[in-house]
């Protein structure tokens, strides 16, 4: 049951599903929904989505949240529409914000990236120091007027 829809609504449709299952990426997405990743590329190029693969694998999912993205993500057991504060357990926005929970992950993925630069950049200064000093070492025993008088000599002969 594949149906047409536009290529926005697909797009959206596809990060709705990433919010569901808390995760950032579509390689992610095709390993919990048990498909390859060109499947979700295609999708977006056909603008077309497997619904009875998603309704599988999203059975908690609220249809018009995934739709629309309005209400909320969540179905209660009797089908209704979990209310958004029916949450009384989570002790952080991270816990019931799906975007939230996205935004932090991002966050700490940013700052581990900036981490490790900043450990390549001290890395690469050193080695650039090495590299400098090396070079004015080796520079400086070639230079011709440094070179010995009694070598000069030796050549002439």
């Amino acid at each position: 049951m594949q149906e047409n829809l536009s290529q926005n609504a697909i797009f959206f449709i596809i990060e709705r599903l990433k919010t569901y299952f808390q995760i950032v990426t579509d390689i992610e997405l095709a390993k919990i929904l048990g498909i390859k990743p060109n499947t979700i590329s295609t999708w977006r190029n056909r603008n077309s989505i497997d619904w009875n693969l998603i309704f599988a694998k999203c059975e908690n999912i609220n249809l018009n949240w995934l739709l629309t993205g309005e209400g909320s993500m969540l179905r209660t057991e009797d089908n209704q529409i979990k209310p958004a504060n029916s949450s009384t357990s989570a002790s952080s926005p991270s816990e019931t914000c799906p975007y939230c929970f996205i935004k932090d992950k991002l966050i700490s993925s940013q700052q581990a990236t900036i981490d490790a630069q900043k450990k390549t950049i001290k890395l690469l200064e050193k080695e650039l120091e090495l590299c400098v000093s090396s070079k004015k070492l080796m520079h400086s025993a070639t230079k011709p007027d440094e070179i010995a008088p009694e070598l000069k000599e030796n050549k002439k002969q």
